[in-house]
């Protein structure tokens, strides 16, 4: 494989380039960063700082990856790195910071899309095989899990969770903890459902999705507290993975859960 540099790149020293990676008029490469086989980077992207990225990634244009976090009480010289797996789509002007604590990573998975103009804060930790649609924000220390489809133009409260195969709607300004498989949208954000087509995608098996959607029923129409439906999760579906991830994803949470269901009157 041939590796093939723009002679208007800058590839500092000390930069380490894999084998068939293709680098674009007017980027630049800092000396601590790592790119793996057959990464493919437009023009005018920026990698800075401590940056190690895995094999079979495009970054689109106007990218920076790994600029000093956008924290007031943190260093721009913190010793902090952004890690990248492999086969993930970054799309134009995508900004991914690295941490704001000493030693700390900025992690994004495999097989994940950012689309155009997409913002990873400080300390985030994305999963595998996640969309991120055009102008969404993701405040530091966000954590998404596995499958996750986030809708554009949202914003998501630093420490807040989204859990796996959770869908996100358009413009829907995100404060709280989604469960897994959950579908939330609008502006307070509602709960609407489970994610059901999400599910399908997944290839969920259809005994599974009956679990979870009886675990949606007792967490957000039983009218029990959430600790209580916890319990009543705990004991009635108990042999369910999915349920149990859902049931161990609550019990985790710092910020709460979102429980306000579509239809609620805000009060």
């Amino acid at each position: 494989m041939e590796t093939n540099i723009h002679p208007t790149a800058i590839i500092e020293e000390g930069a380490a380039i894999g084998c068939g990676v293709k680098i674009g008029p007017y980027s630049v490469i800092g000396p601590e960063v790592s790119v793996g086989d057959s990464c493919r980077i437009e023009n005018s992207v920026t990698l800075t700082g401590k940056v190690n990225i895995g094999p079979d990634n495009y970054i689109g244009s106007g990218a920076v990856i790994g600029s000093p976090p956008q924290d007031v009480n943190a260093s721009i010289d913190i010793p902090s790195r952004v890690e990248i797996g492999r086969d993930n789509v970054i799309r134009e002007y995508v900004t991914i910071h690295r941490p704001s604590e000493e030693d700390g990573v900025t992690r994004i998975g495999d097989s994940n899309m950012l689309m155009a103009f997409v913002h990873v804060a400080h300390d985030c930790v994305l999963g595998n095989e996640i969309n991120v649609a055009n102008s969404t924000a993701l405040g530091g220390y966000v954590q998404v899990g596995d499958g996750a489809f986030i809708s554009g133009f949202c914003t998501f409260h630093q420490f807040v969770r989204v859990g796996k195969l959770a869908m996100v709607g358009m413009q829907t300004n995100v404060t709280q903890d989604i469960p897994p498989y959950i579908l939330i949208a609008g502006h307070p954000a509602r709960v609407h459902n489970i994610n059901a087509v999400g599910l399908k995608r997944a290839q969920i098996p259809p005994g599974s999705r009956k679990a979870i959607r009886r675990a949606f029923k007792i967490i957000y129409r039983s009218g029990l507290n959430t600790r209580q439906a916890l319990d009543r999760i705990n004991e009635e579906l108990g042999d369910s993975k999915e349920c149990m991830n859902i049931s161990e994803f609550i019990s985790r949470s710092r910020r709460g859960i979102l429980k306000k269901m579509a239809g609620e009157e805000e009060r």
